[in-house]
């Protein structure tokens, strides 16, 4: 068992450093003028930060109430479901004050979640890093 995890680590460490290599010879390539990314700004401020509290807030909230003798959130799927929920809430309440179209902010922040999320589930079934989400 724990050869697979191994073996399973190291897969996923070669496809990593093969598309990084990938990337760095097409970006070589494509020497241009300016890289795209030149005028990029990326902020990270106090409503992130709030918001982040309030959503552990509500996760805790919401595994605490019990219907009848059953926890509303009664297994580590469901955990995670509430959870990319309440993130994709956030995301889009903080792109629309932004100024962004909601079905354009909804949909960015429903692709950054699960992209989040995927990548980390990829990682804790290799056992590159260890975590419970519940």
């Amino acid at each position: 068992m724990k050869m697979q995890r191994h073996r399973a680590m190291v897969m996923v460490l070669v496809v990593m450093a093969a598309l990084a290599m990938l990337s760095i010879v097409v970006l070589a390539q494509e020497a241009s003028e300016g890289d795209p990314w030149d005028d990029l700004l990326v902020t990270f401020g106090g409503i992130t930060i709030a918001w982040a509290s309030a959503q552990m807030g509500l996760l805790q909230l919401l595994k605490g109430i019990k219907i009848g003798d059953k926890p509303l959130l009664g297994n580590s799927g469901l955990v995670w479901l509430a959870n990319a929920m309440l993130g994709v809430l956030g995301m889009v309440l903080a792109a629309t004050q932004a100024g962004v179209p909601w079905l354009s902010a909804l949909i960015q922040a429903i692709i950054a979640v699960f992209a989040a999320s995927g990548e980390f589930e990829a990682l804790k079934r290799t056992g590159a890093v260890s975590g419970n989400s519940s």
